[in-house]
């Protein structure tokens, strides 16, 4: 029997494709050889775990791992016209190989199970998703801001994209305090609470940003959620989050709606 008859004759049976005549004939085969009961019982199990996985990830791994059975050697061609696997010692090799991939099978889905229940997180979220703004200095010149003048602001932006966190919050804080209507000034300073770990100093700064109508205003919004995710406060998160998945900015709406996704 060719290899390939061998494997298709046990998908027939287990999917209730063979006559009563072929059916009984295949039976007794599997019940006078241990070995053989026992391969068509692991290709049973193969065939319910592709049923039950959902994740096409997940399907496509059992597959191919299903396909390496094949490809080693699982299932042998016969050389003999009883329809029984090759000899004694390749059948047994045969077995061992397939409760060794049948392991892995079942290490692989208990994997993608653990993952798929992991619960939120809000440390592991903020760490995904933090990152330093970039900052464009065309934005500022469209909007009033002048080359040349604002020194100290500019400085503290020019700190602040080097990675200078503690300078930056100096010149910038010094900055804010001459101009308390500079809202672009307070963003990046709370920005710089953040990147030092300040996270109480980063939301009285950014809540007020997030509520008045300004360049800054989305961005506040995505970075507050943030910073409320490493002070506890997980509803306001959750509220922002949900406030900016219908904001006209298209890369803090999909942000925001991968985060609820996660979170649910």
């Amino acid at each position: 029997m060719e290899k390939d008859d061998t494997i298709n004759n046990i998908h027939r049976y287990l999917l209730n494709d063979m006559s009563d005549d072929e059916k009984h004939k295949f039976e007794a085969t599997f019940d006078a050889d241990d070995v053989v009961k026992k391969n068509v019982e692991m290709e049973k199990r193969f065939l319910d775990l592709l049923d039950l996985a959902s994740d096409v990830e997940l399907k496509n791994t059992i597959s191919s791992v299903h396909e390496g059975l094949k490809k080693n050697g699982f299932f042998e061609e016969a050389n003999k016209g009883d329809a029984k696997i090759v000899d004694i010692r390749k059948r047994k090799t045969a077995s061992r190989m397939l409760y060794a991939i049948a392991a892995t099978v079942a290490l692989v889905i208990a994997a993608w199970f653990l993952i798929d229940t992991v619960p939120f997180d809000p440390a592991i979220v903020y760490a995904n998703n933090y990152s330093q703004e970039k900052i464009l200095i065309d934005n500022f010149i469209e909007n009033g801001f002048t080359p040349g003048e604002d020194v100290e602001f500019q400085m503290g932006l020019d700190q602040y994209s080097k990675g200078e966190y503690q300078s930056a919050k100096k010149l910038l804080s010094e900055f804010a305090s001459k101009t308390p209507g500079h809202a672009a000034a307070r963003f990046y300073l709370a920005l710089c609470e953040m990147e030092l770990n300040n996270f109480d100093e980063a939301v009285k700064l950014l809540e007020p940003l997030s509520d008045k109508v300004s360049d800054v205003q989305n961005s506040a919004k995505w970075y507050l959620s943030l910073a409320y995710l490493k002070t506890g406060q997980t509803n306001e998160s959750k509220q922002l989050l949900d406030s900016l998945t219908k904001s006209k900015n298209k890369e803090y709406r999909e942000k925001a709606n991968s985060i609820l996704t996660e979170w649910e």
